[in-house]
């Protein structure tokens, strides 16, 4: 097999390549721009509705979570009271204990 051939493939065959027309006049030019960029704008679209929908998922993803804390909670017997005094417990805790590092020097 031709080494050559291997490491410089044919300009059609490169991954994600556009075919380049013959180009004979401005009409042509005019043309290949403008169906390229339908292609790019296609591609974006695409890409737009695969992130919006991703998101989406996420957001749905988030409102089962907080319900499956909420039960967890619930079942636990943990009210809200208790939940507000332990946070704010463990603020006054880190709050008047020492740090243990030394603080960051400007050099």
């Amino acid at each position: 097999m031709d080494q050559g051939a291997a490491q410089n493939p044919p300009k059609g065959d490169q991954i994600g390549a556009v075919p380049q027309p013959e180009i004979k006049d401005m009409g042509d030019i005019a043309n290949f721009v403008q169906t390229l960029l339908q292609q790019v704008q296609d591609k974006f679209q695409v890409m737009s509705e695969q992130i919006l929908n991703r998101i989406d998922e996420m957001g749905h993803r988030i409102d089962d979570l907080e319900q499956n804390l909420n039960e967890v909670i619930q079942q636990t017997g943990i009210t809200d009271e208790m939940i507000s005094n332990s946070a704010s417990q463990q603020i006054t805790k880190s709050s008047s204990m020492p740090t243990d590092k030394p603080p960051l020097s400007s050099n």
